[in-house]
């Protein structure tokens, strides 16, 4: 009964005090809004977001050392999204694991497989519960297939970004300076790869790009949303891939390839059930 007076107790208070235009800081944590983590662009998941105004950019290699797939460069314009600042970490992958309630993907074309694979660089599970490796809380989760990836954007209602969104969050969006990695012409500012790294680092190190994102050159590679297909020489207005293929995009490079892999428009692929410690991925929104 005690207990039942001091929480209605809590309540008329609250409800008075706050009509009033009383700070809630001072409220116990079950009576406060999750509004506070909007303001601050992070979920509950603790993805922290940066919203890319919607524009207009030349998709592609566009510095003519690409590859086959590279080209033609063409017209891409997109509306407005969100995506997160940085790559997926562990811890964050462990609480999903924790919160989802199984070790393998419940319903749909992937059901029954595993969403991850237990890494000395990524998760492993301890009795019933998933914790990221000692020493790796804060480094990208890898390990993860396409799937499994998807399956963490679904739980907490987002999505993979299309390649389309991803490398125009990699160039910079519209502040974009032209930089040939995400951020700088060198490397070396903003990416972990093979020369500089012998395994994946903190998300938030190296300089950010123009957007202030971090990673998008190098540390791991990142699913995107797409089938790999080639690109279309006429423009495209948010473009969703092709609607056959089996393959999944992967951008970015990684702490095991060479800094050629990092460069921007480098597109990469793979079966959406395969993973290694090299593939991660990053969320988006759509606004």
């Amino acid at each position: 009964m005690r207990g039942i007076f001091w929480k209605r107790f809590f309540l008329f208070t609250a409800v008075v005090l706050l009509v009033s235009g009383c700070d809630k800081d001072w409220l116990p944590a079950w009576m406060r809004s999750d509004d506070d983590d909007d303001d601050k662009g992070v979920d509950v998941s603790g993805v922290e977001w940066v919203t890319v105004e919607g524009g207009t950019f030349q998709m592609g290699d566009t510095y003519g050392v690409g590859r086959t797939n590279e080209y033609p460069v063409h017209e891409v314009t997109l509306s407005t999204f969100q995506i997160s600042k940085y790559e997926v970490t562990n811890d964050q992958f462990a609480a999903f694991l924790n919160a989802y309630g199984s070790d393998t993907v419940k319903t749909g074309e992937f059901q029954g497989k595993e969403i991850v694979h237990a890494n000395a660089y990524g998760v492993r599970k301890s009795g019933s519960e998933w914790q990221a490796a000692r020493g790796y809380s804060d480094n990208p989760i890898v390990d993860v297939p396409w799937y499994g990836a998807a399956e963490f954007c679904s739980f907490y209602g987002y999505r993979l970004p299309t390649e389309a969104e991803w490398e125009y969050a990699a160039r910079g969006g519209n502040k974009s300076q032209g930089y040939v990695y995400s951020g700088s012409n060198n490397p070396g500012e903003v990416a972990w790869y093979s020369a500089n790294s012998r395994g994946t680092r903190s998300v938030s190190t190296n300089q950010p790009n123009e957007l202030g994102i971090h990673n998008m050159s190098g540390n791991a590679w990142e699913w995107c949303q797409d089938r790999m297909g080639e690109y279309p020489a006429d423009p495209a207005v948010d473009p969703q891939g092709p609607s056959e293929g089996n393959d999944r995009v992967l951008r970015g490079g990684s702490t095991r390839t060479s800094v050629d892999l990092c460069r921007i428009s480098y597109r990469y692929q793979s079966n959406p059930i395969n993973s290694n410690e090299t593939f991660g991925f990053r969320c988006a929104k759509s606004l």
